[in-house]
């Protein structure tokens, strides 16, 4: 028979049982079954790796793929270690046993994306510490000291309603404005017409103004003015700005007391000295 030559090779490459080899472009095999595997057992040939049995799994062995069961070992010990906040308990193992990791109660560190602290106050806001420090912060509304509640209007530092006053002379411990109501305070029980009556207090600081003017009245009483907001801690004069009662009447505000008395050089001036007059004021004191 004559082979044509672009199909000689097949003819030198087949063996005798009529199997193309590997060099030729063939697997050197005759038959093949289900599951069967071929791989290169040495240079230029490939052989068949049977089916393993059920459960067995895919391994090198002496360098070529071979079936069998799974590699199994021994732990002899298994250990772990946990930051400070978090606890451990069964470690080691050294045979069978279980690892149980919780919270310790010890703070996770800034450093660690946490807080540095176990407890927080406050509501809807958390207060990170008893004493923070805070690198220029920005306030957009209100912040309340001394268990003060933040105003809910404009920008600004709520302090309580009543004074908590500090022994730190470095400490502003109070701010209030408002209005005040003067008074008679020299038992003739007279009426005032009043205006303008305000008054600012910061820290012992305390600024006031006011218009008074008197009723008509015959009381021989030395004129006394009460309702003012604050004691005075000292004798304090207020500046008259403005009045037409007699020439040198003048006003201080008692120590340790709210009421002003009204005189003239060494001399009290009486509430019917005063009839119909009207007296413009303002005055700064401590309290």
């Amino acid at each position: 028979m004559t082979i044509p030559r672009n199909l000689s090779f097949l003819a030198e490459g087949a063996s005798s049982t009529g199997v193309l080899g590997a060099t030729y472009g063939g697997t050197g095999q005759s038959t093949i079954t289900t599951g069967d595997l071929l791989y290169g057992s040495a240079s230029n040939t490939i052989s068949k790796l049977t089916i393993g049995s059920t459960g067995n799994v895919l391994r090198v062995v002496a360098g070529v793929p071979a079936w069998g069961t799974d590699y199994t070992g021994t732990v002899t010990s298994v250990a772990a270690t946990v930051p400070s906040f978090l606890s451990i308990t069964g470690s080691p193992i050294t045979s069978s046993g279980t690892l149980a990791i919780t919270y310790s109660g010890t703070a996770l560190p800034v450093l660690n994306g946490g807080t540095g602290v176990t407890t927080s106050t406050g509501s809807v806001n958390n207060v990170l510490s008893t004493s923070p420090t805070l690198t220029t912060p920005i306030i957009t509304t209100t912040l309340g000291v001394g268990a003060a509640t933040p105003s809910a209007s404009g920008a600004g530092i709520s302090f309580p309603a009543t004074q908590s006053a500090s022994s730190d002379v470095n400490t502003l411990d109070d701010y209030e404005e408002g209005t005040w109501t003067p008074t008679d305070a020299s038992g003739a029980s007279l009426s005032f017409t009043y205006s303008g009556c305000k008054y600012t207090k910061i820290g012992r600081i305390v600024h006031l103004q006011g218009a008074i003017t008197y009723p008509s009245t015959a009381s021989t009483a030395s004129a006394i003015w009460g309702g003012f907001p604050f004691n005075a801690a000292d004798v304090i004069t207020l500046s008259v700005i403005y009045t037409d009662a007699p020439t040198n009447t003048f006003n201080y505000l008692s120590g340790n007391t709210a009421n002003v008395y009204l005189l003239t050089p060494g001399v009290n001036v009486t509430n019917v000295t005063m009839s119909g007059k009207q007296v413009i004021f303002s005055g700064t004191y401590t309290t």
